[in-house]
């Protein structure tokens, strides 16, 4: 063989390699902007289940439980642009829903789902004036005790981030479709949530 053919070869191999970094860098960037996608959808999905589960009254206002999950199934199955019975489906992506108030929440998961209207609240340890780092550890280990889910929230001062649960808020983990990698499938799990404005 001459050099000439060796120098062929060898721009060959390394055009194959690099051929396949980029089409791996396409899949993921991809699967990145899938996902951003997604969750953007997801967040939209529950802010609107949460206004139209919410009624204003004199006193205040009420946050229909029973109301929000149908209306969360209903809203991603009108932003996916899919039938009533296939947003029905998609009670069964909802992996966990928590609804904070001043004095406790409420949490249901998995087969739990449908049941959230019923379920009691879970109160806080402290009650109305238990601090921010309190509530979100007592959250995390009661949806981790419950239905074995660790939500990755930030938790007191040392992490330096603002704790992300609020009074009033309705947090929701959910399925997304399942990541590919190396021939073995992956559940991927993200969490979305939304605020009552007083």
């Amino acid at each position: 063989m001459k050099l000439t053919d060796f120098a062929l070869v060898f721009v060959l191999c390394v055009w194959c390699v690099f051929s396949n970094i980029s089409f791996q860098n396409d899949l993921l960037q991809e699967h990145i902007f899938g996902t951003m996608m997604y969750n953007n959808i997801m967040d939209n999905v529950i802010e609107d289940a949460l206004e139209k589960s919410v009624s204003f009254d004199m006193a205040g206002f009420t946050i229909d439980r029973d109301k929000i999950v149908e209306e969360i199934a209903l809203e991603r199955g009108k932003f996916m642009g899919e039938d009533e019975s296939y947003a029905r489906y998609q009670k069964i992506r909802i992996q966990l829903i928590v609804l904070t108030y001043p004095d406790g929440f409420y949490l249901a998961g998995g087969k739990d789902i449908n049941t959230f209207g019923e379920k009691e609240k879970i109160f806080y340890s402290e009650g109305n004036v238990t601090p921010k780092e309190t509530k979100v550890k007592e959250i995390l280990e009661a949806s981790n005790e419950k239905y074995h889910l660790n939500m990755l929230l930030p938790e007191g001062k040392s992490t330096g981030l603002v704790n992300t649960v609020e009074d009033y808020q309705l947090l929701v983990i959910y399925e997304t479709y399942p990541v590919t990698f190396k021939g073995k499938s992956y559940g991927k799990l993200l969490l979305s949530g939304a605020k009552v404005k007083k």
